[in-house]
């Protein structure tokens, strides 16, 4: 038996659950944005720097190129962050142990490599940290999603074997404010599976005929309310 303080307990858990893991996929995709000049700026410098090297060390690859940190038996520069900053500090050593190398009018220094790749890590651990918090947000709204979704496929269950079609508690299940409109900004996370569910339930109790919800997304967190007298 699913009591309307448990609906409220689990419903509550689940919605500060989603509320926190937006949060945090919030926060990721604005580190994302404040990485990225500092990603593209090391790239175009990575550039110069390949270019200034093929001047002396020839344009295909070889172990002298190695030494400079292009280790993967290509003269191109990495498709990743994590591989421009490796090729990055890498550069740093290689101009600070051959300072003749360096090409100052063009910023090809042990200096400008520090600079930028440090730019570039900074950037890069904002990152790191912001998909981790993710992470943990998400541990946590799974299991109080998947509670939730036990509790209502429980009370749908219940109402199957005690409800007649025609009972007049049907009108307190599907109450005409069952969608908190607070909760619009969840409504990309819904679970369709569930929508499916209370549909086929209304539909199955009212004849065929169905009560459709107010908005084409409902899931859990939009504020489904079950009366206390079910």
């Amino acid at each position: 038996m699913v009591t309307a303080a448990q609906m409220l307990t689990s419903k509550t858990a689940f919605r500060n659950a989603g509320s926190t893991f937006n949060t945090c996929r919030t926060a990721l995709n604005s580190a994302h944005i404040a990485s990225k000049p500092a990603q593209e700026a090391l790239y175009e410098w990575l550039l110069t720097v390949r270019a200034v090297l093929a001047r002396r060390l020839g344009s295909r690859w070889s172990p002298a190129w190695a030494e400079a940190g292009f280790v993967t038996t290509t003269t191109r520069v990495p498709d990743t962050i994590k591989g421009r900053i490796a090729l990055g500090l890498s550069l740093v050593t290689y101009y600070t142990t051959n300072p003749t190398f360096e090409v100052p009018d063009m910023e090809v220094t042990a200096a400008k490599a520090t600079q930028l790749t440090e730019a570039a890590v900074a950037g890069q651990s904002t990152v790191t940290t912001a998909e981790q918090a993710l992470e943990d947000a998400n541990n946590v709204r799974q299991p109080a999603r998947t509670d939730l979704l036990g509790l209502m496929s429980e009370v749908i269950a219940n109402l199957n074997k005690k409800l007649a079609a025609n009972d007049p508690a049907l009108a307190r299940f599907w109450p005409a404010n069952a969608i908190d409109a607070n909760d619009a900004g969840q409504a990309a996370e819904c679970d369709r599976d569930l929508k499916r569910r209370w549909r086929d339930f209304g539909a199955v109790r009212s004849g065929g005929a169905g009560r459709s919800l107010s908005r084409p997304d409902d899931d859990p967190r939009c504020g489904y309310e079950v009366s206390p007298g079910l």
